[in-house]
């Protein structure tokens, strides 16, 4: 799903990018307006929900989010600390993370790279992040996951420590 989401990603983003660097700003923000309108108009036109009454909606509606919010309070709550710290890790501004999508734009542009090299920066960036879900993934199948989250975690700080030091210097 992730992995998808990276291709499209890139696709949309890096593409967008590379297609300002030939045709200019005006002319990418009408060839986009142009694709996200036809993304749009192909959903509505062709995918299709099963009819529902109203009422049956509304209840089932109730019930999921019923459900989903007493899932959310067991899994926060009931499970230890471990949950809530890492909701806390995960809205901090750490390694890769800040590496990826704070500054590389800014490193891009210090470099001296035109528009389309920041293009295929991007979309290189991207493919490899889609890479890294699938490989995450096929990972996760395959051994324990919470090895397997330990592992590229350390990855992560190894990397980012790299980089940090290495723009120190």
């Amino acid at each position: 799903m992730f992995g998808g989401q990276y291709v499209g990603i890139s696709i949309g983003g890096a593409g967008s990018i590379a297609l300002f660097g030939m045709i200019g700003f005006d002319a990418t923000l009408a060839v986009m307006c142009v694709l996200l309108t036809l993304n749009l108009l192909l959903i509505v036109l062709f995918i299709r929900d099963p009819e529902v009454e109203m009422a049956s909606a509304k209840a089932l509606l109730g019930d999921a989010l019923r459900t989903f919010f007493l899932e959310l309070k067991i899994g926060f709550f009931g499970s230890g600390r471990g949950p809530l710290l890492a909701l806390v890790f995960s809205v901090l501004p750490v390694g890769a993370i800040a590496l990826a999508y704070a500054t590389l734009s800014t490193i891009q542009v210090d470099f001296g790279l035109d528009q389309t090299e920041n293009a295929a920066v991007t979309a290189v960036s991207i493919v490899l992040g889609a890479i890294g879900c699938m490989l995450g993934g096929f990972l996760g199948d395959r051994f324990s996951l919470r090895q397997v989250l330990i592992f590229f975690c350390v990855l992560r700080v190894r990397d980012s420590h790299t980089v940090s030091c290495l723009c120190y210097f």
